[in-house]
């Protein structure tokens, strides 16, 4: 029996990593053979999370937040101060988990964009996790059986897949591996309670919460590991948890608000509080059954009564209702013999019911996300209960059934891992269990626009609006897809009915401005972005379309003030500190220009408008050797920059390579056949060249292609008199000396009537 201390806690012997107890077999009494055993089973759940999950290695990413944490988010794709300063701020996509972000940079600074080290990353995290979460049981119970099972349960159960395979999930393993390190901290504090190891058990769970605010009933997870295995339950024992409990508490708030300055908190007028306890009931039976049976799982589970899924029925609700009340009330009774049934199931409901529904976060009724932790519980109500599971080695009758069930458990896994390899299977796999989601119709429509598969996206825009006519955010994702896909004018009506269901939609008047600026209409793009500027003043999307829109407007000062805005609002993104650049180009500010293109590239080496651009800043400031490099560059990333191949012919010119630069105009001109600058190019290179009747026929395009062309017709003269075609050298001749007499240039107009002897010359 424990003593009891005189502040009336219980005390507890802290169990060794290798217990000596009738439990274990005479040949496993020896310390060294006890450890070994402990550093086997460690290694065999690891390699059993490793194998399971290897086929991840192949995925790459999912345009369902993926897009938005990684692939667009140019703040997290490396390691830095002013990153670390925004992962500490930022409410970014509604969540304030400033470990998981500082998690992408490192993966951004190791691996760059490729997926296949992302996700090796998120594989290995995991199976850090089981292990910690194996190492965490044995301290708290020293039953090292019964804890490697949990622990291979863990890294093998199909419904983790969702935590692990998406890459934007990253938050959720990150918060479980930190959770199992403050369990087995908190072992270490209960066998010698101190101020040291109770800051330790406190640092883990800040880190914890900071990945992912989702653990906020960890203090109760420890004051149940009090009653069992520890024995310490306590008053003392619950008021000790007063700093973990105000810790949970300002993350919970933090989270709140994350999710509420993101509109993602759905209000009670919504879903009323009888349907979300309705929901949360039926959903954590679901869950069970999942755990049971994980087979027929999904990436997204709609919320009853909704288009997308059938209503409950009161049936189902009751029956869900009595089966929680009926297993609660039976974990209560066996307390006393079978303390493990109480606190697995307890484990279970207090980790789950914060994401259960009750406060309604998105559209969803429930996740294969939200049991990563929970399952625990029931794990360890399972793995307690199993006979003979506590000796060592465990008998066949026991070992055997249980070495199947992770093996098929693993072989789902590695099956499911493959619905998350890219979007099109995520989307596709939902629609097999939810035909109607909308969710699946709206995001499957989206991949498959930016694939150039636009009739199939429009069919599934349509699926999704019959489902939900009034559903702004699938109108607005419509439009976006159409506007990406180069069909402009089409995503403006769509637009606009969005905007006729909410004139001050943000995100629906940026998409509209987007898509009139593809078209060229300016002014009506400058209406809508200031429409959405009023509705979200710092949002950086905004911001920067604005600066774009006044820049082509020649408003560069504005400009310059937009982008600098929308670059507080997300340091670091490239897309921004480009259009900064270009402002500060066109306002004359050469050096600032050169050192944020610089910048750009640091971030984006690949940027092609920054390559461009640089080149263009450095050409003007004679350094041509550099700015031919770049030239080259933005070709390599856009093999039809003709701009680029045009401006690469002149700084060649400049730099005497004229071999090279008749080969960058004729590539210019093969990028874009209707350019009159280049043709005109081409001309000056061939006259150079001593080819006149060649020459004669490129000025003669750049002159057919812009009427208006001065030089084009004033070398055309030339040319063709070159070639003993006075009639038509002398026709060009007038026309050059009309149109630089029009443009005010006298001197190139006398020229002309001097060297071709024109009538009306001044005498």
């Amino acid at each position: 029996m424990d003593a009891v201390r005189p502040d009336g806690v219980a005390s507890t012997r802290a169990p060794s990593l290798a217990p000596k107890s009738a439990r274990d077999s005479a040949g496993d009494s020896a310390g060294g053979s006890a450890r070994r055993r402990v550093c086997a089973l460690a290694l065999a759940v690891a390699l059993a999370a490793v194998a399971a999950y290897l086929p991840a290695l192949g995925n790459g990413y999912v345009d369902w937040d993926d897009d938005r944490y990684i692939v667009e988010n140019w703040v997290a794709r490396r390691l830095s101060w002013e990153g670390v300063r925004w992962a500490l701020t930022t409410f970014h996509e509604g969540n304030w988990t400033p470990i998981a972000w500082l998690s992408h940079m490192v993966d951004g600074t190791l691996f760059g964009l490729e997926p296949r080290g992302r996700h090796a990353t998120s594989v290995l995290l995991h199976a850090a996790s089981a292990v910690l979460l194996f190492v965490a049981l044995l301290r708290l119970t020293g039953d090292a059986t019964p804890s490697a099972l949990v622990a291979a349960l863990f890294a093998v159960h199909p419904i983790h897949v969702e935590s692990v395979a998406w890459l934007a999930e990253r938050k959720n393993v990150l918060s479980a591996l930190f959770a199992f390190a403050t369990l087995a901290a908190y072992a270490g504090y209960a066998a010698r309670p101190g101020a040291g190891r109770y800051a330790l058990v406190l640092l883990l769970a800040a880190l914890s919460l900071a990945a992912k605010p989702v653990l906020v009933a960890l203090p109760l997870v420890l004051v149940l590991l009090d009653a069992w295995p520890l024995r310490r339950f306590s008053r003392r024992a619950v008021i000790e948890k007063a700093p973990l409990l105000a810790l949970c508490g300002v993350a919970s708030v933090l989270a709140f608000h994350a999710q509420r300055s993101a509109h993602a908190v759905v209000p009670l007028d919504a879903v009323p509080l009888a349907a979300r306890f309705a929901n949360a009931a039926v959903g954590l039976t679901r869950t069970i059954g999942n755990a049971a049976w994980p087979f027929s799982l999904s990436a997204f589970y709609p919320m009853p009564g909704t288009p997308e899924a059938p209503a409950l029925t009161a049936v189902a609700v009751l029956a869900a209702a009595a089966l929680l009340a009926a297993t609660t009330v039976a974990c209560a009774r066996l307390a006393r013999r079978a303390p493990h049934l109480a606190v697995g199931w307890l484990w279970f409901l207090a980790t789950l019911a914060p994401v259960s529904g009750l406060v309604q976060i998105g559209s969803h009724a429930m996740a294969d996300r939200f049991a990563y932790v929970p399952l625990v519980g029931l794990f360890i109500a399972a793995a307690w209960s199993v006979p003979g599971l506590r000796v060592w080695p465990p008998p066949r009758l026991v070992a055997v059934p249980a070495a199947l069930v992770l093996v098929a458990l693993g072989a789902a896994t590695a099956s499911r891992v493959g619905v998350w390899r890219d979007a099109e299977s995520l989307w596709t796999s939902v629609l097999r269990a939810y035909p109607r989601s909308r969710i699946a119709h709206t995001n499957y429509g989206v991949w498959l626009a930016r694939h150039d598969r636009v009739g199939e996206a429009v069919g599934h825009f349509r699926e999704a609006l019959d489902a939900d006519p009034s559903n702004r955010a699938i109108r607005v994702a419509y439009g976006a897809a159409l506007t990406d896909a180069g069909r402009a004018g089409e995503a403006i009506s769509i637009l606009q009915e969005a905007l006729r269901l909410d004139p001050g939609d943000a995100r629906a008047n940026v998409r509209l401005a987007r898509a009139l600026d593809e078209l060229g209409r300016t002014d009506a793009a400058e209406e809508a972005v200031n429409a959405a500027l009023a509705a979200a003043p710092d949002d950086p999307e905004a911001l920067l379309l604005s600066g774009k829109v006044l820049a082509d407007q020649g408003r560069l000062a504005e400009s310059l003030d937009r982008c600098t805005r929308a670059l507080a609002a997300r340091p670091g993104d490239p897309a921004i500190l480009f259009g900064l650049g270009v402002a500060q180009a066109g306002l004359g500010r050469g050096a600032e220009a050169i050192a944020t293109y610089e910048r750009v590239l640091r971030l984006d080496p690949s940027h092609e408008g920054a390559h461009y651009n640089l080149g263009n800043a450095l050409a003007d400031g004679g350094r041509l050797d550099e700015a031919i490099a770049h030239y080259r560059a933005a070709i390599a990333a856009k093999p039809d920059h003709a701009e680029a191949r045009y401006n690469l012919a002149l700084a060649l010119l400049r730099a005497g390579d004229r071999a090279g630069a008749l080969a960058a105009t004729e590539g210019a001109l093969r990028a874009r056949v209707e350019y009159p600058e280049a043709w005109y190019n081409l001309g000056v290179l061939r006259f150079d060249a001593g080819d006149a009747a060649k020459a004669a026929e490129a000025f003669r395009e750049a002159a057919r292609l812009r009427p208006t062309y001065v030089e084009a017709h004033a070398n055309l003269a030339a040319a063709c008199a070159a070639v003993g075609h006075e009639i038509e050298a002398r026709a060009a001749a007038e026309r050059a000396r009309g149109l630089a007499r029009a443009a005010g240039n006298e001197a190139l107009a006398r020229s002309l009537e001097e060297r071709f002897a024109l009538e009306g010359a001044a005498r």
